[in-house]
């Protein structure tokens, strides 16, 4: 399965999760976990007055509760 956003083939994300994300508000379909963190993330906030540096807040601490979660070996490999 390919992502909608960015036309990669769709991998495991860190949790081995293989199905994609949900592109909306950005796209309909499947995305890949990086084009969801980094685009359709943003883009959710944003709806919800969120931007900016809000933004770039929230996008590092899910990645640093990603590389936490994996640390602690809850996460694929």
């Amino acid at each position: 399965m390919k992502c909608v956003i960015c036309k990669q083939e769709i991998t495991a994300d860190p949790f081995g999760w293989e199905g994609g994300c949900n592109a909306q508000p950005v796209e309909d379909g499947q995305c890949c976990h990086p084009c969801d963190i980094n685009i359709v993330l943003p883009a959710r906030l944003a709806q919800y007055g969120i931007d900016g540096e809000g933004v770039e807040n929230v996008v590092s601490d899910i990645h640093k509760q990603i590389a936490k979660e994996l640390s602690k070996g809850k996460g694929a490999v």
